[in-house]
């Protein structure tokens, strides 16, 4: 299963209502593995967004290519067992406008988080 997400975070301004971008995207996010009983994997590898977690763990060579011969079958870093958080530290000027973060395609199920506050949930 590969899984992609894209984020924007966008300001919108009163009375004027422009709008400034700030693009989220990029390969300087970091995925950190965690077991569905809670234990966090000894592991952090660099992340690409959009992207997804195979394509991640196969640039960190931790996989080989999921489409050749039997390899999808070896599933223990991407499967049932398994979710990976996205990660990225970034700062966006005080403005005192309104701040919407923006999704523009999330594939699968996900929490976001921001600051450590649960802002929401996704599934397919």
């Amino acid at each position: 299963m590969r899984a992609s997400a894209c984020f924007l975070l966008v300001f919108v301004c009163h009375p004027a209502l422009s709008v400034t971008r700030w693009p989220l995207d990029g390969s300087d996010w970091t995925a950190k593995g965690v077991e569905t009983d809670g234990n966090l994997l000894p592991v952090a590898i660099r992340a690409t967004v959009p992207g997804d977690i195979i394509t991640d763990l196969q640039r960190a060579g931790m996989i080989g290519d999921p489409y050749k011969e039997m390899d999808f079958l070896n599933a223990s870093l991407w499967g049932p067992s398994m979710a990976w958080t996205y990660e990225k530290s970034f700062v966006i000027p005080a403005t005192g406008a309104t701040q919407i973060l923006v999704f523009e395609g999330i594939k699968t199920a996900a929490s976001i988080r921001l600051n450590g506050q649960l802002l929401g949930y996704t599934s397919d």
